[in-house]
Protein backbone atom coordinates (compact mmCIF):
# COMPACT_ATOMS: atom_id res chain seq x y z
CA UNK A 1 0.00 0.00 0.00
CA UNK A 2 1.34 3.42 -0.99
CA UNK A 3 1.65 5.71 2.03
CA UNK A 4 1.60 9.41 1.22
CA UNK A 5 3.28 12.03 3.36
CA UNK A 6 1.60 15.36 2.65
CA UNK A 7 3.60 17.39 5.17
CA UNK A 8 5.43 19.41 2.52
CA UNK A 9 3.15 21.59 0.42
CA UNK A 10 3.22 25.18 -0.77
CA UNK A 11 0.93 26.14 2.08
CA UNK A 12 2.87 24.31 4.80
CA UNK A 13 6.10 25.88 3.57
CA UNK A 14 4.40 29.28 3.50
CA UNK A 15 3.35 28.94 7.14
CA UNK A 16 7.04 28.68 8.05
CA UNK A 17 8.27 31.38 5.70
CA UNK A 18 5.70 34.04 6.54
CA UNK A 19 6.68 34.13 10.22
CA UNK A 20 10.12 35.50 9.42
CA UNK A 21 9.19 37.09 6.08
CA UNK A 22 5.67 38.55 6.51
CA UNK A 23 5.86 40.28 3.13
CA UNK A 24 6.17 36.96 1.25
CA UNK A 25 3.37 35.78 -1.03
CA UNK A 26 2.37 32.51 -2.66
CA UNK A 27 2.87 32.55 -6.42
CA UNK A 28 -0.09 32.44 -8.75
CA UNK A 29 1.18 30.62 -11.82
CA UNK A 30 1.13 32.57 -15.08
CA UNK A 31 -0.07 30.11 -17.73
CA UNK A 32 -0.32 32.64 -20.55
CA UNK A 33 0.68 31.02 -23.84
CA UNK A 34 1.49 27.68 -22.23
CA UNK A 35 0.09 24.28 -23.13
CA UNK A 36 0.01 21.78 -20.26
CA UNK A 37 -0.55 18.03 -20.45
CA UNK A 38 -0.64 16.21 -17.13
CA UNK A 39 -0.09 12.74 -15.76
CA UNK A 40 1.64 11.01 -18.63
CA UNK A 41 3.38 7.78 -17.62
CA UNK A 42 7.14 7.58 -18.06
CA UNK A 43 7.71 4.28 -16.24
CA UNK A 44 5.71 1.44 -14.71
CA UNK A 45 7.06 -0.77 -11.93
CA UNK A 46 4.62 -3.62 -11.48
CA UNK A 47 1.27 -1.95 -10.88
CA UNK A 48 2.91 1.37 -9.95
CA UNK A 49 3.04 4.02 -12.66
CA UNK A 50 5.25 7.10 -12.43
CA UNK A 51 3.95 10.25 -14.10
CA UNK A 52 5.08 13.58 -15.45
CA UNK A 53 3.41 16.87 -16.36
CA UNK A 54 4.45 18.45 -19.66
CA UNK A 55 4.70 22.20 -20.29
CA UNK A 56 5.40 23.81 -23.65
CA UNK A 57 4.68 27.04 -25.44
CA UNK A 58 1.20 26.96 -26.97
CA UNK A 59 2.51 27.42 -30.50
CA UNK A 60 4.13 25.27 -33.13
CA UNK A 61 7.89 25.15 -33.53
CA UNK A 62 9.70 23.81 -36.56
CA UNK A 63 12.82 22.96 -34.61
CA UNK A 64 13.32 20.80 -31.53
CA UNK A 65 13.55 22.60 -28.21
CA UNK A 66 15.65 22.09 -25.08
CA UNK A 67 13.98 20.18 -22.27
CA UNK A 68 14.16 20.93 -18.56
CA UNK A 69 13.42 17.84 -16.45
CA UNK A 70 12.26 19.09 -13.05
CA UNK A 71 12.59 17.22 -9.73
CA UNK A 72 10.59 18.49 -6.75
CA UNK A 73 11.67 18.66 -3.12
CA UNK A 74 10.15 17.55 0.16
CA UNK A 75 12.84 15.79 2.16
CA UNK A 76 12.78 12.71 -0.12
CA UNK A 77 9.56 11.83 1.72
CA UNK A 78 6.91 14.37 0.79
CA UNK A 79 6.04 16.86 -1.95
CA UNK A 80 4.79 16.26 -5.48
CA UNK A 81 5.43 17.29 -9.08
CA UNK A 82 3.00 20.23 -9.03
CA UNK A 83 5.30 22.17 -6.67
CA UNK A 84 7.43 23.29 -9.63
CA UNK A 85 4.50 24.17 -11.90
CA UNK A 86 4.97 27.98 -11.63
CA UNK A 87 8.62 27.67 -12.65
CA UNK A 88 7.71 25.22 -15.44
CA UNK A 89 5.25 27.73 -16.87
CA UNK A 90 7.92 30.41 -16.95
CA UNK A 91 10.37 28.11 -18.68
CA UNK A 92 7.75 27.21 -21.30
CA UNK A 93 7.08 30.90 -21.94
CA UNK A 94 10.83 31.36 -22.47
CA UNK A 95 10.88 28.69 -25.20
CA UNK A 96 11.82 25.59 -23.21
CA UNK A 97 9.94 22.36 -22.82
CA UNK A 98 9.53 21.42 -19.16
CA UNK A 99 8.64 18.10 -17.58
CA UNK A 100 7.82 17.93 -13.86
CA UNK A 101 8.30 14.32 -12.81
CA UNK A 102 7.22 12.28 -9.84
CA UNK A 103 9.47 9.70 -8.25
CA UNK A 104 9.12 7.16 -5.47
CA UNK A 105 9.45 8.76 -2.05
CA UNK A 106 10.95 7.13 1.02
CA UNK A 107 7.51 6.12 2.35
CA UNK A 108 7.24 3.88 -0.71
CA UNK A 109 10.79 2.82 -1.52
CA UNK A 110 14.13 3.82 -0.03
CA UNK A 111 17.34 4.78 -1.83
CA UNK A 112 18.28 4.17 -4.61
CA UNK A 113 14.69 3.95 -5.92
CA UNK A 114 14.32 7.71 -6.46
CA UNK A 115 17.67 7.89 -8.24
CA UNK A 116 16.69 5.02 -10.52
CA UNK A 117 13.37 6.72 -11.28
CA UNK A 118 15.05 9.93 -12.40
CA UNK A 119 17.44 7.96 -14.59
CA UNK A 120 14.43 6.15 -16.06
CA UNK A 121 12.77 9.48 -16.81
CA UNK A 122 15.91 10.67 -18.55
CA UNK A 123 15.96 7.52 -20.69
CA UNK A 124 12.26 7.95 -21.49
CA UNK A 125 12.66 11.49 -22.77
CA UNK A 126 15.59 10.40 -24.92
CA UNK A 127 13.45 7.65 -26.42
CA UNK A 128 10.48 9.95 -27.01
CA UNK A 129 12.54 12.94 -28.15
CA UNK A 130 11.30 12.94 -31.75
CA UNK A 131 7.65 12.71 -30.75
CA UNK A 132 7.97 15.37 -28.05
CA UNK A 133 10.15 17.76 -30.06
CA UNK A 134 13.14 17.54 -27.74
CA UNK A 135 16.69 18.41 -28.70
CA UNK A 136 18.65 15.68 -26.88
CA UNK A 137 21.80 17.81 -27.06
CA UNK A 138 20.11 20.36 -24.80
CA UNK A 139 18.66 18.48 -21.84
CA UNK A 140 18.64 20.18 -18.45
CA UNK A 141 18.17 18.45 -15.09
CA UNK A 142 16.77 20.84 -12.49
CA UNK A 143 15.92 20.08 -8.89
CA UNK A 144 14.84 21.98 -5.80
CA UNK A 145 15.88 21.09 -2.23
CA UNK A 146 15.81 17.28 -1.89
CA UNK A 147 15.11 17.15 -5.63
CA UNK A 148 18.26 19.18 -6.26
CA UNK A 149 20.27 16.69 -4.22
CA UNK A 150 18.88 13.87 -6.38
CA UNK A 151 19.38 15.78 -9.63
CA UNK A 152 22.98 16.56 -8.70
CA UNK A 153 23.70 12.91 -8.02
CA UNK A 154 22.13 11.75 -11.28
CA UNK A 155 24.00 14.43 -13.23
CA UNK A 156 27.21 13.17 -11.66
CA UNK A 157 26.67 9.48 -12.41
CA UNK A 158 24.69 9.52 -15.66
CA UNK A 159 26.37 9.27 -19.02
CA UNK A 160 27.97 12.66 -19.56
CA UNK A 161 26.39 13.16 -22.97
CA UNK A 162 22.84 12.91 -21.63
CA UNK A 163 22.72 16.04 -19.48
CA UNK A 164 23.90 19.40 -20.77
CA UNK A 165 23.08 21.51 -17.70
CA UNK A 166 22.44 20.89 -14.01
CA UNK A 167 20.44 23.43 -12.01
CA UNK A 168 20.63 22.92 -8.25
CA UNK A 169 18.16 25.02 -6.26
CA UNK A 170 19.18 24.89 -2.59
CA UNK A 171 20.06 21.20 -2.46
CA UNK A 172 22.96 19.68 -0.53
CA UNK A 173 25.50 17.66 -2.49
CA UNK A 174 27.21 16.02 0.48
CA UNK A 175 25.11 13.84 2.78
CA UNK A 176 28.09 13.35 5.10
CA UNK A 177 28.12 17.02 6.07
CA UNK A 178 27.34 17.28 9.83
CA UNK A 179 24.16 19.23 9.06
CA UNK A 180 22.78 16.03 7.54
CA UNK A 181 24.81 13.19 9.03
CA UNK A 182 24.69 14.56 12.57
CA UNK A 183 20.92 14.80 12.94
CA UNK A 184 20.28 11.26 14.10
CA UNK A 185 20.93 11.09 17.84
CA UNK A 186 19.49 9.02 20.64
CA UNK A 187 15.81 9.59 21.46
CA UNK A 188 15.23 11.59 18.30
CA UNK A 189 13.06 10.46 15.42
CA UNK A 190 15.04 9.53 12.29
CA UNK A 191 16.07 12.40 10.05
CA UNK A 192 14.66 12.74 6.54
CA UNK A 193 17.94 11.42 5.16
CA UNK A 194 17.90 8.41 7.49
CA UNK A 195 14.38 7.58 6.35
CA UNK A 196 15.50 7.98 2.75
CA UNK A 197 18.38 5.53 3.22
CA UNK A 198 16.69 3.22 5.72
CA UNK A 199 19.59 3.67 8.14
CA UNK A 200 21.47 6.40 9.97
CA UNK A 201 24.91 7.64 8.98
CA UNK A 202 26.43 5.72 11.90
CA UNK A 203 24.76 2.52 10.69
CA UNK A 204 25.66 2.72 6.99
CA UNK A 205 28.16 5.53 6.26
CA UNK A 206 29.12 3.95 2.93
CA UNK A 207 25.55 4.37 1.64
CA UNK A 208 25.43 8.04 2.61
CA UNK A 209 28.80 8.57 0.95
CA UNK A 210 27.75 6.79 -2.25
CA UNK A 211 24.62 8.95 -2.50
CA UNK A 212 26.61 12.20 -2.25
CA UNK A 213 27.17 13.85 -5.61
CA UNK A 214 30.43 15.35 -4.37
CA UNK A 215 31.94 11.84 -4.49
CA UNK A 216 31.12 11.26 -8.17
CA UNK A 217 32.42 14.37 -9.92
CA UNK A 218 34.20 13.82 -13.21
CA UNK A 219 35.80 15.88 -15.96
CA UNK A 220 32.75 15.62 -18.25
CA UNK A 221 30.30 17.18 -15.81
CA UNK A 222 27.55 19.35 -17.32
CA UNK A 223 27.45 23.10 -16.85
CA UNK A 224 26.19 23.76 -13.32
CA UNK A 225 24.12 26.52 -11.78
CA UNK A 226 23.58 26.74 -8.02
CA UNK A 227 20.77 29.01 -6.85
CA UNK A 228 20.85 29.21 -3.07
CA UNK A 229 19.08 30.67 -0.09
CA UNK A 230 21.01 32.34 2.70
CA UNK A 231 20.66 29.23 4.89
CA UNK A 232 24.16 27.68 5.22
CA UNK A 233 22.83 24.16 5.78
CA UNK A 234 21.74 23.92 2.15
CA UNK A 235 25.20 24.85 0.86
CA UNK A 236 26.69 21.58 2.14
CA UNK A 237 29.36 20.38 -0.29
CA UNK A 238 28.73 23.21 -2.72
CA UNK A 239 32.13 24.88 -2.52
CA UNK A 240 34.05 21.64 -3.08
CA UNK A 241 31.74 20.92 -6.00
CA UNK A 242 32.40 24.34 -7.52
CA UNK A 243 36.14 24.08 -6.88
CA UNK A 244 36.22 20.86 -8.87
CA UNK A 245 34.33 22.44 -11.77
CA UNK A 246 36.69 25.40 -11.82
CA UNK A 247 39.73 23.14 -11.67
CA UNK A 248 38.51 21.36 -14.80
CA UNK A 249 37.38 24.59 -16.47
CA UNK A 250 33.73 23.55 -16.52
CA UNK A 251 31.06 26.22 -16.83
CA UNK A 252 29.50 27.06 -13.47
CA UNK A 253 27.74 29.82 -11.57
CA UNK A 254 26.59 30.35 -7.99
CA UNK A 255 23.80 32.78 -7.22
CA UNK A 256 22.85 33.29 -3.57
CA UNK A 257 19.71 35.31 -2.89
CA UNK A 258 20.48 37.46 0.14
CA UNK A 259 18.03 37.03 2.99
CA UNK A 260 16.04 34.32 1.23
CA UNK A 261 14.68 31.40 3.28
CA UNK A 262 14.65 27.80 2.14
CA UNK A 263 11.75 27.17 -0.30
CA UNK A 264 12.29 30.70 -1.68
CA UNK A 265 11.52 29.51 -5.24
CA UNK A 266 7.90 28.95 -4.23
CA UNK A 267 7.20 32.53 -3.16
CA UNK A 268 7.42 36.20 -3.99
CA UNK A 269 9.54 38.30 -3.71
CA UNK A 270 12.22 35.73 -4.62
CA UNK A 271 10.50 33.89 -7.46
CA UNK A 272 11.15 36.38 -10.25
CA UNK A 273 14.84 36.62 -9.40
CA UNK A 274 15.08 32.83 -9.39
CA UNK A 275 13.41 32.61 -12.80
CA UNK A 276 15.63 35.30 -14.31
CA UNK A 277 18.84 33.70 -13.04
CA UNK A 278 17.88 30.26 -14.36
CA UNK A 279 16.71 31.40 -17.78
CA UNK A 280 19.70 33.70 -18.27
CA UNK A 281 22.06 30.85 -17.40
CA UNK A 282 20.30 28.38 -19.70
CA UNK A 283 20.24 30.87 -22.55
CA UNK A 284 23.96 31.42 -22.15
CA UNK A 285 25.01 27.75 -22.31
CA UNK A 286 22.42 26.12 -24.58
Amino acid sequence: MLIKDTSYTVHSAFEKVKNSHPYSQIIIADTTGVKTCCNHVYQSIGKRSLHYDWYRADSDYKEDKPLVIMVHGGGWRSGNKTLLAPLANQLAQAGYHAACIEYRLSTEAIYPAAVNDIKAALAYFYKKATVLGVDTNRIVLLGSSAGATLASLVASIAESRKIKVLVNIDGVVDFTDPNESGKDTNNNKPSAAAMFFGCTYAQCPQVWEKASAINHLHSQMPACLFVNSSVPRFHAGRQLFINYLKQHQLHNQVHTIDGAPHSFWLFHPWFNETVDVIINFLDSVL
